[in-house]
Formats: structure tokens, C-alpha cells, sequence
């Protein structure tokens, strides 16, 4: 069997123009061309119908290339320095209150009320030492 080589990138006009000379030339019937159209137009009814059984997702690709893209990301909001800070020591003090017992966390954070996150964490990492 003979490869087929690879077809030409042609702009509608141009196939037109092609269609129309190889008609001329006897290469191509006049019903050949209606097969091939009526043919076409067949598959893309088949092609739609089954996008339809997809739902309202397949009928997307119909759409072009455009409906396919995802919608932009929204930019995330700038965090300032203190609030990173804050996090920060948030995530400190209750790494270090997790392994203390009730009692123990009773007397940090009445700590932490009476001097503050810092001095909570010492507190939380000296009971938890000893």
C-alpha cells in the first residue's frame, strides 16, 4: 500500500480554487464532492450528538479553543509583615501548648493573658522540658 503524504495547509479560498481545478481536470465528479460534503456534514451531527450525551460540558470544544482555557487566577492578597509575624508566633504557641497536659495549658495561657505570646512559648517549652 501506498504512503499517503501529508496534506497540504491550504486557507479556504485555495481549496476552493483546488476543488474546482481537479473538477475541471475530470479528477474529481461533482458527485464525489456531494458525498464528501454530505459525509462531513454527517459526522459532525454524530460528533454533537454525542457532545450532547456528555452533557453541558462537551458542548465547550464546539466553542472553539477559547472556551477551553480556565478562568484566570485570582492574585492572592498581599499579606503584611506584622500579620506574617503574628502567624507565625500563632503556630509556635500551639506547637508548643500540644504536648502539655490540660492543667499545664491552663497555666500558659493564663500566662500568655498576663505577658504575652512570648513568654507563653518560653513557658510552654520549660514545663515541657521539665
Amino acid at each position: 500500500m501506498a504512503r499517503k503524504s501529508k496534506f497540504p495547509k491550504l486557507s479556504p479560498s485555495q481549496a476552493h480554487a483546488a476543488l474546482r481545478w481537479l473538477h475541471a481536470l475530470g479528477k474529481v465528479t461533482a458527485n464525489d464532492i456531494k458525498n464528501a460534503i454530505g459525509h462531513r456534514e454527517k459526522l459532525v451531527a454524530e460528533i454533537k450528538a454525542r457532545l450532547e450525551q456528555l452533557g453541558g460540558e462537551g458542548l465547550r470544544f464546539l466553542r472553539g479553543p477559547e472556551a477551553l482555557k480556565r478562568p484566570p487566577r485570582r492574585k492572592a492578597k498581599r499579606v503584611s509583615a506584622a500579620a506574617r509575624v503574628a502567624w507565625k508566633t500563632q503556630g509556635q504557641y500551639l506547637g508548643a501548648v500540644r504536648p502539655l497536659s490540660k492543667a499545664d495549658r491552663l497555666k500558659v495561657k493564663a500566662i500568655r493573658e498576663k505577658s504575652g505570646v512570648r513568654a507563653a512559648i518560653a513557658a510552654a517549652k520549660k514545663i515541657a522540658k521539665a
